[in-house]
């Protein structure tokens, strides 16, 4: 009877204890917040700025997501991971992150969804084409706006998810879209939330591009930043309440005064990207004479780089990797018979893969670019490649004659005899002043303090103005901006915006958060030849197998339990 009596009561204690370890546990979860992220590579896991920014939120942000519907399950795939992010992004946020996935094909009306399609496109989202079932299994051509828009009290952000590289497969660039999702949507938080847009400069006066020709790079910037432009005129301190200034391609001497005011400022922590080339030619007045002489361009910034570590050479670059363009190939007098041909003048420049702001990025498109060299010993100064050719580069140098017709009587192969130029470099550390130990005399005033070692910081050297240029048409009267690394020929977009968006955002952006692009997940695709060598095996370890190995296991426990009780 007592036997009985504790056995009951073991069941209940047990039961009790269950229930109190349960609650234990919840109360403890409650109090201490954690997350567990057991794959490999932390594809779940946010970086230590993520958690830092989304805990700072004060007011709430709407995320629209317009990946929905219908999909391709590589779609499906990134549509989860979107998701799954977000979910993450509440965990530390709350409230303050919404989101919600909107299916732009809910709309029956065509012209009610015509409209929202023609303000997606306005706001920036980038529309693609995609094979998809329709309600009776067949295949459609569908677009859909992989993209979303970020609302934050009266700002709105827009952001394209789908990296598109040419010269990646599908699978690997939808990997790159998932990898870069963190960096995208926090980077896009991060700026909506700033009460105040830090200011770049593009500097003017030295005949630089005007605004029409980086018209696109700067729509895009003024996003995230306030854009000036800004005439030096030998005003010390003109340039302080930047954080970042542009020389976009300069034609014409800059006066000393001007250095110098250039110089101080960097020497004051200032960042600066450089876009200079050293040799003279344009494609516009190739295309009208069908030849032009390349020449040295005389900007007067050799020392002024030099002394911060850079030189560019007066060599025309050419590469075998490069543009395709139309060329007439008919004789004179006959009719136009254009005809694509390859334009070694115009590289097709590689990214960097080991640095957050060139990597998983398409080929960027340049013209007539020079190569640079550093120079110098300054153990203070961290060097960083973020552009160059392919292996199969050569440089020209100057004075040459450049003839349209080359892209037809190709150059033999064996003459492309370097490879990897160098093209755009990232320069980071204390740089020297080009001015010291020369009388400044002319240049100082009683508010400036003259600073020959600069405080930590950052430029961009890259050695060709065209790469930040849009093209410009006139169409009844009107100025048409196409889009920065777009090439009409072919019908492609470069990487250039994006390489230029990385590059502000690397040297701005205090917080770090552009690192988050160097994430990799890696690609766990199936090895389809093993797959067809081991077919049969593989069918049979997946269908049979498992079936044999419960069949097993019921039988033993059946034995087990007979000879048990049978005792």
């Amino acid at each position: 009877m007592k036997l009985e009596i504790f056995r009951k009561n073991k069941t209940l204690y047990s039961i009790i204890i269950t229930v109190l370890i349960i609650l234990l546990v919840n109360w403890i979860s409650q109090i201490i917040f954690f997350r567990i992220d057991l794959t490999s590579e932390k594809k779940y896991s946010l970086s230590k700025q993520t958690k830092t920014i989304l805990k700072e939120l004060k007011e709430p942000i709407l995320i629209k997501i317009y990946l929905e519907g219908e999909l391709p399950i590589a779609f499906k795939k990134l549509n989860n991971s979107i998701q799954d992010m977000l979910d993450e992004f509440q965990a530390y946020a709350g409230s303050n992150i919404q989101y919600k996935f909107i299916n732009p094909y809910d709309i029956i009306d065509r012209k009610e969804r015509n409209k929202l399609f023609s303000s997606l496109v306005e706001k920036g989202l980038k529309p693609v084409n995609i094979n998809a079932k329709d309600k009776d299994g067949g295949n459609i051509q569908k677009i859909i706006f992989p993209g979303a828009i970020i609302n934050y009290i009266e700002k709105e952000i827009s952001i394209n998810i789908l990296d598109n590289n040419p010269g990646l497969s599908a699978e690997e660039n939808l990997n790159s879209s998932r990898e870069n999702l963190e960096y995208k949507f926090i980077n896009a938080i991060y700026q909506i939330k700033l009460k105040e847009k830090p200011a770049i400069a593009f500097i003017e006066g030295h005949d630089e591009l005007d605004e029409y020709s980086v018209d696109d790079i700067t729509q895009e910037l003024s996003k995230y930043y306030k854009i000036d432009r800004v005439k030096i005129n030998g005003i010390n301190h003109i340039l302080d309440p930047y954080k970042l200034i542009i020389i976009a391609k300069p034609k014409s001497r800059f006066p000393e005064k001007d250095k110098f005011v250039i110089d101080q400022y960097i020497m004051n922590g200032g960042k600066v990207i450089w876009l200079i080339e050293e040799t003279d030619a344009e494609f516009d007045n190739l295309s009208e004479n069908g030849s032009i002489i390349a020449q040295m361009r005389e900007t007067n910034l050799e020392d002024q780089l030099f002394r911060y570590g850079i030189r560019i050479n007066p060599f025309i670059v050419e590469d075998k990797q490069c543009l395709i363009i139309p060329v007439n190939n008919s004789l004179p007098g006959y009719n136009s018979n254009f005809v694509p041909a390859m334009w070694p003048y115009s590289p097709l420049l590689a990214g960097q893969q080991n640095h957050p702001v060139s990597r998983n990025l398409n080929l960027i498109k340049s013209e007539f670019a020079n190569n640079i060299d550093t120079v110098g010993e300054n153990k203070n100064i961290k060097h960083t490649v973020l552009l160059k050719t392919s292996s199969k580069s050569r440089c020209r140098q100057i004075p040459i004659q450049i003839n349209l017709s080359e892209a037809i009587n190709a150059t033999p192969i064996q003459a492309y005899n370097k490879s990897n130029l160098i093209i755009a470099i990232l320069s980071e550390g204390n740089f020297e002043s080009v001015f010291n130990n020369r009388i400044i005399d002319n240049f100082i005033d009683s508010s400036t303090k003259f600073i020959s070692i600069s405080k930590p910081t950052a430029m961009i050297f890259i050695s060709d103005g065209d790469i930040i240029k849009n093209n410009i048409r006139f169409y009844n009267q009107k100025i048409l901006i196409e889009p920065l690394g777009y090439d009409r020929y072919s019908n492609q977009t470069f990487g250039n915006k994006e390489f230029l968006l990385n590059a502000v955002d690397y040297l701005i952006n205090p917080s770090g958060l552009i690192n988050l692009r160097s994430r990799v997940l890696k690609i766990r695709l199936l090895d389809k030849q093993k797959i067809q060598i081991n077919k049969i095996n593989i069918q049979l370890i997946n269908t049979v197998f498992p079936s044999v190995v419960i069949i097993i296991i019921g039988l033993g426990w059946f034995f087990i339990r007979k000879r048990k009780y049978t005792r």
